[in-house]
């Protein structure tokens, strides 16, 4: 509190299916109290569904997985997924309320986030298991995510429905990595993938050092000048690893006044891919 002698503080609640709420909180009488124009909206009242699995990864590591749905909506067979990935420099997946994704929930799609090791949901070692060498498994994360979803055992999955699921991948920026990566490797997962200002040269870019990003982030991916940090990145990276295969169908956008990561990156992708 700007004020130290303040006698409650305010704050917000929200989650993917929960719109902000802003609350203050009275510390002398240990009361809080609604200060939002619009109400809560009860449990019970509530059309949409989030759950938490733990995924098994590669190496029986649990990962996080975070689905959205609308539980008022019955449906037939598998529903459509969306699985969004980022899992890089130890950020979490936003959780936030997001007003935008909620048609596509209403007709019927499952919002998915996968919180791979490279993000800090499980504290700073599960950041440390997904940078420089070990960033492989945010690729690997992301896939089982993927598998997990297409699987008997999802919970999206309706009993003795034998449809195929339809996995669209989704990515920006950083997120290009671990999506574009699992796309080389697992092509048939994904029934299409949008990526937007999607990071999809590592090994270009780390190896170009007039970008505006490239010497910060020899802590996250290695300095390709160095041979066994040249090796991890030209492992994943998903520029550098396209392959004479059957993609999914792809909605690439870039910007043109992106510092960060240009709109070449992009072009050239879809350019290799085709």
């Amino acid at each position: 509190n700007m004020n130290f002698a303040s006698s409650y503080f305010q704050f917000n609640v929200e989650s993917p299916v929960n719109p902000p709420v802003n609350l203050k909180y009275h510390l002398d009488m240990f009361a809080g109290d609604n200060v939002s124009l619009g109400e809560r909206v009860r449990n019970s009242d509530n059309p949409y569904s989030c759950q938490r699995v733990l995924v098994e990864s590669h190496d029986g590591t649990r990962c996080p997985l975070t689905i959205v749905f609308n539980k008022s909506i019955k449906m037939p067979s598998m529903r459509p997924v969306v699985l969004i990935g980022y899992s890089c420099y130890g950020q979490n997946q936003n959780l936030q309320y997001d007003p935008i994704i909620m048609p596509l929930v209403d007709r019927g799609f499952a919002i998915a986030y996968c919180h791979g090791r490279g993000g800090r949901e499980l504290g700073q070692n599960w950041h440390e298991a997904g940078r420089l060498g070990s960033k492989i498994q945010s690729v690997q994360d992301y896939t089982s995510c993927a598998q997990y979803l297409k699987s008997n055992d999802s919970i999206m999955r309706p009993r003795d429905s034998d449809e195929p699921t339809y996995i669209v991948a989704r990515a920006f920026s950083a997120g290009g990595i671990v999506v574009g990566a699992s796309m080389n490797e697992h092509p048939g997962l994904f029934h299409a993938a949008t990526l937007t200002n999607a990071f999809l040269d590592v090994m270009g870019s780390m190896s170009d050092s007039s970008l505006h990003l490239t010497e910060h982030e020899f802590d996250e991916f290695g300095d390709p000048r160095m041979k066994e940090a040249c090796a991890w990145i030209k492992s994943y990276c998903p520029l550098t690893n396209v392959k004479t295969q059957s993609y999914p169908s792809m909605f690439l956008v870039g910007a043109l006044d992106d510092k960060q990561v240009p709109a070449t990156q992009a072009i050239s992708f879809g350019r290799k891919i085709r």
